[in-house]
């Protein structure tokens, strides 16, 4: 599926002009599937045979494969506290066993070659990985055992709670605003004792996936920083698993019939590059690291990069929940910000649910007759149709999401500045001798368009933006909504001045 990628910025917003430009597409989606996850007759069989007798087999055995390495932790920490060193035979047996019984899981799971290239560098600090599926932590586990850096979410999933409890891993919580300085810290800590006398003979290596989802494997999407931030020594490792018949790609979206029928196929392949260690260069700076690493990456796997990131995964996400999902497939997070600046997340979902109310119709795309429909404003006004201009770039005649959120972000951005939203104020405060109210609103709008601003209108535009008619509206809540809102403070500006207008002495 090509996807639009928006780069560029007008100089200025004019009637009809555009706040930015279409100037590439970018043809790799690392979200979607490698091939279609339809049911042939030869996967229906696997299906039926292998669900009702392998299945239910694998499944018990991989339980106890399981149970044997917590028992066996259990053993080998007996008398310690969970934050202390395994050291000596304790950390002999008990990573022994965890790559032992790793490696029999990812077996009887029908991995049954692990094809190997390259070796572990001790000096390493830390081991990054592309991310693909459920399997890659296994396979690290079983190659070169390691702490990993995990969502916390995981401490809900029985017996894999117990077991990253014993290889100390960091847990990262997604929703905590504090999360992130607090895995910083605590990685920074863990190379700080690796690097103690007997600390790289104690404690095992931080493993992290930088692009913190997972992907195809098409492309490699922008790296996390969280790993390069320490400007420690990184040995990159490159996962591959050959498709086949069954893609195991662990995309958004995945269901729980994806994961059964990975392990009603009857074998898997899979291979694993150790590359070389990377340190950073003198004066080299963590995004500047993250990149090289990445490239030397994308070269192993003979991928390309691309600028992709986990907040296009959470778009996703959100579209999916709101059931909308075609109409948003096309949007890129990364290129929005580029072109937005410090867009938010919350701008963005803010935009999705408005745009929901747009596409009545459901397909992705808004005509303009629905885009005044379903913002109450007049179709016949010039002032409306050179919004609408605005927002389509693509001069079709019709506005996609990706379209209408940049252009509602830098259209609130054009005309919030302190000076115009003051300006604006004080003007309406005159009209409404000393208050900005409903009343006030009302007659500025019907000074531009007296035949179809009537209060019943305006009522409705009200309700759309949370203003009760009858209270004062006070100079912050001006402001708030200004941001909120921009297309209908756009057609405000538009009737006291045009403040997009380049000065006659510029």
């Amino acid at each position: 599926m090509s996807i639009p990628v928006a780069t560029g910025l007008t100089a200025s917003v004019g009637e009809g002009g555009h706040l930015y430009q279409y100037d590439t597409l970018s043809t790799v989606n690392p979200f979607a599937p490698v091939r279609p996850r339809q049911l042939n007759a030869y996967e229906a069989f696997k299906l039926i045979v292998n669900g009702l007798l392998l299945f239910p087999l694998r499944m018990l055995l991989s339980i106890g494969c399981v149970i044997a390495v917590i028992i066996t932790f259990r053993i080998c920490k007996f008398g310690l506290r969970d934050d202390d060193w395994i050291t000596g035979w304790r950390r002999t047996v008990s990573l022994g066993s965890l790559m032992f019984f790793t490696r029999v899981l990812l077996f009887i799971q029908g991995m049954v070659w692990i094809e190997k290239r390259g070796e572990f560098d001790p000096e390493a600090r830390l081991i990054v990985a592309n991310h693909h599926c459920f399997w890659d932590a296994l396979v690290l586990c079983a190659m070169c055992p390691g702490t990993f850096v995990a969502m916390k979410d995981l401490e809900n999933v029985p017996l894999v709670n117990l077991v990253m409890k014993d290889l100390q891993c960091i847990l990262v919580d997604r929703r905590d605003p504090n999360s992130r300085k607090t895995t910083m810290d605590r990685i920074v800590q863990r190379c700080d004792d690796l690097d103690r006398p007997n600390g790289s003979e104690a404690l095992n290596r931080l493993v992290i996936f930088p692009e913190a989802t997972t992907t195809n494997g098409l492309s490699l999407i922008n790296f996390k920083l969280g790993a390069f931030r320490v400007l420690r020594p990184v040995q990159p490792v490159v996962l591959k698993y050959p498709v086949v018949h069954h893609d195991v790609a662990w995309l958004n979206g995945t269901t729980a019939l994806h994961h059964f029928r990975t392990l009603c196929q009857f074998v898997h392949h899979c291979e694993i590059e150790f590359l070389p260690l990377m340190t950073p260069l003198q004066g080299e700076s963590p995004p500047q690291f993250a990149n090289r690493v990445r490239r030397a990456m994308a070269v192993a796997l003979n991928i390309p990069m691309t600028q992709h990131s986990l907040e296009d995964v959470w778009l996703l996400s959100k579209a999916e929940n709101l059931q909308k999902l075609e109409g948003f497939k096309g949007v890129e997070f990364h290129k929005a910000k580029e072109i937005c600046g410090d867009m938010t997340m919350k701008q963005v979902e803010e935009a999705m649910e408005s745009f929901i109310k747009l596409d009545k119709n459901v397909t992705g795309c808004v005509e303009f007759q629905d885009f005044c429909d379903a913002l109450n404003l007049p179709p016949d006004s010039d002032i409306v149709r050179s919004i609408f201009n605005m927002i389509d770039v693509n001069e079709n005649g019709v506005i996609d999401f990706q379209q209408y959120l940049l252009s509602k972000v830098l259209l609130s951005k054009k005309i919030s500045t302190d000076d115009r939203i003051q300006t604006l104020y004080d003007y309406m405060k005159r009209k409404g001798k000393g208050k900005v109210t409903f009343g006030t609103v009302h007659q500025v709008l019907t000074e531009i368009n007296p035949d179809f601003w009537n209060e019943e209108k305006l009522r409705n535009v009200f309700d759309m933006v949370n203003l009760n008619f009858k209270d004062e509206v006070t100079l912050d809540t001006f402001i708030a909504k200004v941001h909120e809102y921009p297309f209908y403070f756009y057609i405000l500006f538009k009737a006291v001045n045009d403040p997009f207008a380049e000065k006659k002495t510029q």
